[in-house]
């Protein structure tokens, strides 16, 4: 017997010759108990799962009373409704039959000789069957669940057992609705309308849990505390209806949670405050007194040379990578929150650094800029590379940076490209307005004299002109631009313009 009795149970089972009228896609639903009731109101003897068979002798007036016999059972919970043919009634009424299709509500007929004590007996002791597997199944949940939770690994076990046990996923967040860990991987994890949720929870009266669907998921969302003090939230989400074995299996977890999750909540902040506490003892030079610090709170920093990462993303992925780099407490790496970035320090070259980057790869929305090595009286500066590098990733749309690969690609690269087009049109307007007027050629012979290092002979060569013409033109762009092309400074800066306009091509050398 499966741990549920459905409708679709008793109305598949031969002996009891059932036609279903209406209600098809609700014969899933859990069936409790059977009532036989030949009364116009019979909700206040029903309880959750119940089954209502009658005669229907209480409706033979009009269509009206039919209608609102229907609706009473609808908004009461009833799973579903059985008519017996007899005396009463030869067929089922019309209006009772459009009623149960309009509130989707099955519907089925027993005939003359239906076995009502017989129907009565499976669903009572399929009921009782199915609720023992059930209790065998939560029991041995539980025993499954509370092994995995005295597990010291940062609640992994027991969100990792949790998602087998419902068969689909599981999301662990704190108090706050910042994401902590999930199962198994590609697991929900934060986004805006699961975030209004977790709100809508916080909200009301705690401890408690909400269902939702998206995307085809059945989510259930809930609290985990008591009604003084929340700790935080667990969301279990399956493919299919979601059962009152995942509800109660996930209960179990949660309470599990709240004694393990309300200590580390207030471990992992004071955790949080000394690992800032001890970077900005090292970026301020304090070395030894950070590793002081550092090796009282048992917090193993890492070993030279450095590297300093900065990254950028939502909160939820950076807490999702900091948690991957730190969940060992062995491990030598500093991870710290500052402002919207996650800054994290380990050895350059090391096993961490390129877990670092396989976690930064893994996912779409972080961005990562990494600082040259560096030692522990460099940080300053490496702090200075990160966040030039972060910059210059973000720029160029790309997952991550590293400071010493910036050089290599030009200064222009280092610029926004739209704003410094426009910057360049504007310094040449009175170049490129002289030549459009005039059908001259000064920016093209600008351009040449500022590859060939000014040399005249060479410009005006690949140019094919004189050179005392090429001197004339110069003369013209100094007057039009105000400046002397004497000055290097000038002259980099023309020609730092003139790359920025891919409209105007390098002449040949």
């Amino acid at each position: 017997m499966s741990q549920v009795l459905t409708l679709r149970d008793i109305v598949s089972r031969d002996e009891f010759r059932i036609s279903v009228l209406d209600g098809h896609r609700g014969l899933d639903r859990r069936v409790d108990s059977v009532h036989y009731a030949d009364v116009v109101d019979p909700t206040s003897i029903l309880g959750e799962g119940a089954l209502i068979v009658t005669s229907g002798s209480q409706l033979t007036g009009s269509e009206q009373e039919q209608r609102e016999y229907v609706e009473r059972l609808a908004e009461a919970g009833v799973v579903g409704l059985g008519f017996g043919l007899g005396p009463a009634h030869d067929a089922v009424p019309a209006a009772l039959v459009e009623a149960a299709e309009e509130r989707d509500l099955p519907l089925f007929v027993l005939p003359r000789s239906a076995p009502f004590v017989a129907l009565s007996k499976f669903v009572h002791e399929a009921s009782v069957a199915a609720r023992f597997e059930r209790d065998m199944i939560l029991l041995r949940a539980h025993k499954t669940l509370t092994a995995a939770a005295v597990r010291n690994d940062g609640h992994r076990s027991l969100v990792d057992r949790l998602a087998q046990l419902i068969g689909g996923t599981i999301a662990l967040y704190d108090r706050a609705g910042e994401f902590l860990i999930g199962a198994p991987v590609g697991a929900p994890r934060y986004s805006v309308e699961i975030a209004s949720h977790i709100s809508r929870l916080r909200s009301g009266k705690l401890p408690g849990a909400m269902s939702f669907e998206a995307d085809g998921t059945q989510f259930l969302l809930q609290s985990i505390g008591s009604a003084k003090t929340l700790n935080g939230f667990l969301l279990g989400g399956v493919p299919r209806p979601i059962s009152t074995t995942d509800k109660v299996t996930i209960g179990v977890a949660a309470s599990l949670l709240t004694v393990s999750l309300g200590s580390s909540n207030a471990g992992a902040q004071l955790e949080k405050r000394i690992a800032k506490a001890v970077w900005a003892m090292l970026r301020g030079g304090q070395i030894q007194a950070a590793r002081e610090t550092a090796a009282a709170m048992q917090i193993p920093l890492p070993l030279e040379p450095l590297e300093l990462v900065m990254i950028v993303g939502n909160a939820s992925d950076r807490a999702e990578v900091a948690n991957s780099l730190t969940r060992d407490p062995a491990e030598r790496v500093l991870a710290v929150e500052s402002g919207d970035r996650l800054l994290v320090l380990c050895s350059a070259g090391s096993d961490m650094e390129t877990r670092l980057q396989d976690a930064i790869r893994a996912f779409r929305g972080i961005t990562a800029g990494y600082s040259d090595p560096c030692g522990y009286r460099d940080l300053d500066d490496a702090f200075t590379q990160a966040r030039v590098a972060l910059d210059h990733a973000v720029h160029r749309k790309v997952g991550a940076e590293r400071f010493g690969a910036i050089g290599a690609r030009g200064l222009s690269e280092l610029l926004d490209r739209e704003r410094a087009q426009t910057w360049a049109r504007s310094r040449l307007a009175p170049v490129i307005e002289h030549d459009a007027s005039h059908r001259g050629d000064l920016l093209r012979s600008l351009r040449a004299w500022l590859a060939h290092n000014g040399q005249w002979d060479p410009a005006a060569n690949a140019l094919q002109i004189h050179r005392h013409t090429l001197r004339q033109r110069m003369t013209r762009v100094e007057n039009l631009l105000e400046i002397s092309l004497d000055s290097m400074t000038n002259r980099a800066e023309l020609w730092l313009a003139l790359t920025m306009m891919p409209e105007q091509p390098d002449p040949e050398a």
